[in-house]
């Protein structure tokens, strides 16, 4: 049974099918309501998992509203298609967001119910990650069933388990180079693209996942500078273009958050927080109706941009 519904996750947890919808935002560049079905394996359901990854949680739905108000889009089909990167995609509600973000952009009333002839030409492409069970249980299954509702499309599904990169033999960060050697010659050239944004959201809860996150991360970043490597030789331009990475975590462990903010500055990168009134503004535009009795629901999800800026200086 499905539950229409935008209630903060942390309320919904125990449905096993949500009517989601999108951010008011997108729909309202068609002029048309949209929404995500999401199946759960929730706590209640028949068919539970010892997983964090199989129900809504509310960084997904914070950064969705956050990047629906904020984020650049390419104004015309003509332009290529945009491409972001999910770590951890959980039940995929934040790469439909941006794949339909994109595809109803400056569409009319008619278009807009056609989405198949726009959703080919614009768009993200979008490349979300994440390990078995969410992976087959919730994270496919959602991107297809939608599919198939809004003829929503440009969504890759694809396994990455963060902790298969190899232990490093250095003491303190493993090295850079190290890293994207092996990615790129265990996962061929998935990894080697011009990502114009990082996203992850919820994947920061646990000290032992914190450097392999941090190293993905890294990957992502580095490859995705050097597939934009020639376009920047040939502009003469010298200051590597490393993408954005947007980040949305639940506060729960202020040390543990303390930690992984650490650890990022000695990967290199430049971290910096979303004011939370502005990301309170971003909500309230979302036709939510997330009100002040609903605050200390979702009080305590942040939102950070990071951006690599090259190995620190020793």
């Amino acid at each position: 049974m499905e539950h229409s519904t935008s209630l903060p996750a942390s309320l919904t947890k125990h449905m096993d099918c949500l009517e989601h919808p999108l951010p008011r935002q997108v729909s309202n560049r068609a002029n048309v309501a949209q929404s995500v079905i999401l199946q759960q394996r929730s706590s209640h359901g028949t068919d539970t998992t010892e997983t964090t990854g199989t129900t809504l949680w509310l960084g997904a739905q914070v950064l969705a509203a956050y990047l629906a108000e904020t984020l650049t889009f390419a104004p015309t089909s003509a332009e290529p298609r945009r491409k972001a990167v999910e770590l951890g995609g959980g039940v995929g509600f934040l790469a439909q967001v941006l794949c339909f973000q994109m595809s109803i952009q400056k569409l009319t009333k008619y278009e807009a119910h056609n989405c198949s002839i726009v959703v080919a030409a614009m768009g993200y492409q979008v490349t979300t990650t994440d390990i078995d069970p969410p992976l087959t249980q919730v994270l496919r299954p959602n991107i297809e069933r939608n599919a198939s509702r809004t003829n929503l499309a440009s969504i890759t599904v694809t396994e990455l388990d963060w902790c298969n990169l190899p232990v490093a033999n250095e003491q303190g960060i493993p090295k850079a180079e190290n890293d994207v050697e092996y990615a790129l010659e265990h996962g061929g050239q998935q990894w080697n693209q011009a990502w114009d944004v990082i996203l992850t959201t919820d994947t920061i809860y646990h000290a032992d996942l914190l450097q392999p996150l941090l190293r993905w991360i890294r990957i992502l970043s580095i490859t995705s500078e050097a597939a934009n490597h020639n376009d920047i030789e040939s502009l003469g331009i010298q200051t590597p273009t490393y993408p954005p990475v947007y980040v949305a975590l639940e506060n729960r462990d202020p040390n543990l958050v303390a930690k992984a903010l650490a650890l990022a500055t000695s990967y290199g990168f430049i971290t910096k927080r979303i004011s939370q009134s502005r990301v309170d503004k971003c909500l309230a535009k979302t036709g939510w109706s997330w009100d002040r009795s609903l605050k200390p629901d979702y009080d305590g999800i942040q939102i950070w941009k990071w951006r690599y800026s090259g190995p620190p200086k020793a």
